[in-house]
């Protein structure tokens, strides 16, 4: 199999599949307290016709979880 997704732009290695796997389950468990966050029920923040709404919540998830780790 070919693993062409093994580096960002800047070059810095990725994290492995598992990994991603992992931190995608914990936003989605995450997603319901922060779509309570904005007053929106968790139906409110579809993936497909909420797509902007997801990917910021996303984004913010993926902020956090990184300033966690720097904090360590």
């Amino acid at each position: 199999m070919t693993r062409y997704l093994h580096t960002t732009p800047q070059g810095k290695v990725l994290r492995g599949a598992q990994s991603t796997i992992a931190r995608f389950e914990r936003f989605k468990e995450t997603l319901p307290t922060m779509a309570a966050a904005l007053d929106r029920a968790h139906s409110e923040v579809d993936p497909i016709k909420d797509y902007r709404v997801y990917l910021a919540l996303l984004t913010e998830f993926v902020d956090i979880e990184q300033q966690a780790a720097t904090a360590l």
